[in-house]
């Protein structure tokens, strides 16, 4: 090839990158603009633009890859598969999952859309007792309004699930590592009653949930809710929940295996056969027919099994008393959910998957609504939507703490940042998100822990607003200047 033609073959692949990532170039020139400012003060350390090259290269594909599992979430075909979920299944009650940080509980395989899920430290979400009248609050802002909201909604009412999580190859072994750091911390104790006091911490989050309903229902002349939180371990070999409860609550993966061996066995194979999508179930391009052939799953589990109608209405009938009609629908779908997830995946089997270990390549945290990743099932990554910017920093300093541990994830480490807004916006409204993520950048440099790594370049936070309704990199905005 002539040196003439390498030079535009060189040249086309710039201008094919730069259309597939636009704001790729705003990326070289944050980079570039913080790289400037940290060599002066670590000469001897970062004074090769090679480690930048790194950071650029990996970063660019950790967001393409958000960005593909995002468009196909946000398309048409998606978003109508998971409003007929909605409309059909889970009908007039929404449903909110608490999960943990672990790149390995994927929200988007998980149930993201159909359910608000958000990622929080063990699936945990604090809590306190208000200084006004001693009642449980939560402590995350965020979520507390996206509450208040609920009462005007049309789908008005609410059932919460907190699931922590475990792997059940492992049996013996704490598999949660943001679990081991609270044991070390003194927040959980060192024995066997952990697992209690997690439990109570996780119903202590649906107290607070309900609490914080009932005050905006009452305030807007709505009816409250008697309950809503349910407790839950999420199981990272099968994708399975078991809810708490009487008789040992109820557990996905065995229903699963008992419905297989029954005559549903012969009507869900119609629809397709097991585990249809076990190898490729991580690829974004498998969404929206798994999505699809899991609604149909749902509609048999949900109308037609006499099975999974007797489990279900035991575990309801046991453990339910108080919640309301609509409620226990959505229950009863979230449980159908999580069982089409293990049937189209083959996951109720275990063994060996791409999220059976821990493989997470980079960091993302949100203040507001979604962040990077949220619907990537194809790269791992530590996720979580923080409460506020000294939660950021508390999360950030675990998540770090976890990739050294845990030992996959390389230096330097790449930390997304991001805040959301609407497609078309405003300069003003443009120019606040700017400086929120700023604002956020610098409270993280306040923390001597953090400050240290970054300034060995051990570790990069990169800014990025996503658009509100798909998740989509909408800019990189330069905050290095």
């Amino acid at each position: 090839m002539a040196p003439a033609d390498l030079h535009f073959s060189g040249g086309f692949a710039k201008i094919e990158q730069n259309r597939m990532q636009p704001y790729r170039p705003d990326l070289q020139s944050y980079l570039s603009a913080h790289h400037t400012r940290l060599v002066p003060q670590n000469e001897s350390h970062i004074e090769s633009h090679t480690i930048v090259e790194i950071v650029e290269r990996n970063a660019a594909e950790f967001l393409k890859s958000s960005d593909i599992a995002a468009h196909f979430v946000s398309s048409p075909e998606f978003q109508s598969i998971a409003q007929r979920q909605k409309i059909e299944l889970r009908k007039q009650c929404s449903i909110g999952l608490f999960i943990c940080i672990d790149g390995r509980l994927v929200p988007v395989i998980i149930g993201s859309p159909v359910f608000d899920i958000s990622e929080t430290k063990a699936g945990l979400v604090p809590t306190l007792n208000s200084p006004l009248d001693g009642e449980l609050e939560l402590t995350n802002p965020r979520i507390i309004e996206s509450i208040i909201d609920r009462p005007l909604k049309e789908n008005a009412e609410i059932l919460q699930i907190s699931a922590s999580h475990e792997d059940s190859a492992k049996p013996d072994e704490i598999s949660c590592v943001a679990l081991e750091l609270m044991i070390a911390q003194g927040i959980l104790p060192d024995d066997s009653t952990y697992k209690d006091v997690l439990r109570e911490m996780l119903s202590n989050t649906g107290f607070a949930v309900g609490a914080t309903f009932n005050r905006s229902a009452k305030n807007k002349g709505f009816s409250h809710l008697e309950r809503v939180g349910l407790t839950a371990t999420y199981d990272t070999r099968t994708a399975g929940l078991t809810f708490d409860g009487r008789d040992g609550g109820l557990n996905t993966t065995e229903l699963t295996k008992t419905l297989l061996r029954s005559d549903d066995l012969i009507t869900i194979q119609k629809i397709g056969q097991i585990g249809t999508f076990r190898r490729d179930f991580t690829d974004p391009a498998t969404l929206i027919a798994r999505e699809y052939m899991m609604y149909n799953i749902e509609k048999v589990l949900m109308r037609q099994s006499r099975v999974f109608r007797q489990h279900v209405g035991r575990f309801i009938e046991n453990n339910m008393e108080g919640f309301t009609d609509n409620q226990k629908q959505a229950f009863s779908f979230a449980v159908a959910r999580t069982m089409a997830t293990q049937i189209t995946t083959g996951l109720y089997h275990g063994g060996e998957h791409p999220l059976s270990a821990h493989n997470e390549q980079y960091i993302a945290s949100s203040t507001n609504g979604l962040r990077v990743g949220q619907f990537d099932p194809r790269i791992q990554s530590f996720g979580a939507n923080v409460a506020d910017y000294g939660d950021s920093v508390s999360h950030l300093e675990t998540k770090v703490s976890l990739a050294e541990k845990i030992g996959k994830m390389r230096s330097p480490y790449v930390a997304f940042i991001s805040e959301s807004e609407p497609e078309k916006s405003t300069s003003s409204s443009g120019r606040n998100t700017r400086a929120k993520l700023r604002a956020h950048r610098q409270a993280i440099m306040e923390n001597a822990n953090l400050l240290g790594r970054i300034k060995e370049g051990k570790l990069w936070l990169i800014p990025v607003v996503l658009q509100e309704k798909t998740g989509i990199v909408k800019a990189i905005p330069n905050v290095a200047i």
